[in-house]
């Protein structure tokens, strides 16, 4: 019984939600960068419970179980090359615009400092996180941008379209749920730092800012049918343990 009661005295059950900002890259099959890429994050959040387990005053192991809602959103030209049989083919803009659901689960030291007030410490993060796909709603756009030019040939038009500045005109939309052409397992490599604060009676409260750095790539096919996207995040925590 002494033993139990040691126990559960270090360890420590709780919940979180966080507001998260994605942070999204997008790459060639051959990790060079796309001339002419637009991309962008999303604000959105992540929820679920958490765990504590101190192996000494100022040393633990973090844990627990999260759904997070993130995505991207990236457009780039897609130019076909000019030849004998299509002299002035027809320039495109994709657009690719994902939400994506992952289960997150979490293994970190949890380090904390002595106290820096009355029940309060600072604590830091430090570990990986496996992180499955669980759901994904994705939009894909194709724009026609109207470029003729005679002049130019045996080229691709991506320079042209690079250049060109004036409205687009939406061809076609495709939409569709699922985890096709997604990789569903993608580990993050995280990092935070914030308080830890334990107020008697009532529970002990957690807060601070951490980062989520993707260690491979969500999308199979982001844009042109062979780039990769990754989805990094910053988070900003809110969390509650029970006493």
């Amino acid at each position: 019984m002494a033993i139990s009661v040691h126990a559960q005295s270090r360890f420590r059950f709780g919940f979180r939600f966080n507001p998260l900002i994605s942070l999204s890259n997008v790459e060639d099959k051959d990790k060079s960068s796309i001339t002419g890429l637009d991309k962008g994050g999303r604000f959105a959040f992540s929820s679920g419970l958490m765990a504590t387990y101190s192996l000494s005053d100022n040393f633990g192991i973090y844990t627990g179980a999260m759904f997070a809602l993130k995505g991207f959103k990236s457009s780039v030209a897609h130019l076909p090359k000019v030849t004998t049989d299509n002299p002035t083919p027809t320039s495109r803009t994709v657009e690719h615009n994902a939400s994506l659901t992952f289960l997150e689960i979490p293994l970190a030291l949890h380090l904390t400092t002595k106290e820096v007030m009355p029940g309060m410490k600072i604590r830091g993060l430090f570990g990986l996180s496996a992180n499955f796909l669980v759901g994904a709603n994705t939009t894909r756009n194709e724009y026609i941008i109207d470029i003729t030019n005679k002049d130019i040939k045996n080229k691709e038009w991506r320079a042209e379209a690079d250049k060109y500045q004036g409205p687009l005109n939406l061809n076609n939309t495709k939409k569709k749920s699922g985890t096709t052409g997604y990789n569903v397992f993608v580990p993050d490599f995280l990092i935070g730092v914030g308080i830890d604060w334990t107020i008697e009676g009532i529970g002990s409260f957690d807060g601070g800012i951490s980062y989520h750095r993707a260690l491979g790539s969500v999308s199979k096919y982001a844009l042109r049918g062979d780039d990769r996207a990754t989805v990094s995040y910053l988070s900003f925590d809110i969390g509650y343990f029970f006493q």
